[in-house]
């Protein structure tokens, strides 16, 4: 909804302007990704990558939305330095939505191996610092976790 808003205003925002409707959207993710019921990292085996499988099916989507809704801002009018410090931002948070979703994958699968490299990929994600970098900070909140 938000960035269907922005879309339609016509006009470029500033920097500050997608800092704040780029945290509102960012903020409504967290909310959505607190909101699901996380599989414990205890677990092993078929029934814990079963649990793993539904848990990312349900928040791969929230994280395209959110990637969709931040690029659906367009482009603010801002320094060369920030604009180099949103495209490493966006690029990546779409590394991290792509990982999420091989993720899914590799636990639908049940490819244990693919599993532990896949999260500990994630566990070193870019993105919440670029995006604190930036001035994002609902967005640089860690990235979804589960446990």
């Amino acid at each position: 909804m938000i960035a269907l808003s922005v879309a339609g205003c016509g006009g470029r925002i500033d920097h500050h302007q997608y800092v704040q409707r780029g945290d509102a959207i960012c903020s409504f993710t967290l909310r959505s990704v607190r909101s699901l019921t996380a599989p414990e990292l205890s677990g092993a085996g078929s029934a814990h990558n079963i649990a793993l499988a539904a848990y990312l099916g349900h928040l791969v989507p929230l994280l395209r939305r959110e990637l969709r809704q931040l690029k659906a801002l367009g482009r603010p009018s801002q320094r060369a330095t920030q604009t180099q410090e949103l495209d490493s931002y966006l690029g990546s948070l779409s590394s991290s939505v792509s990982q999420f979703t091989s993720l899914a994958a590799a636990a639908h699968a049940g490819e244990s191996g693919a599993i532990n490299r896949l999260e500990a990929e994630l566990a070193a994600d870019a993105a919440p610092r670029l995006a604190a970098a930036y001035g994002l900070r609902a967005c640089s909140s860690s990235a979804p976790t589960y446990g």
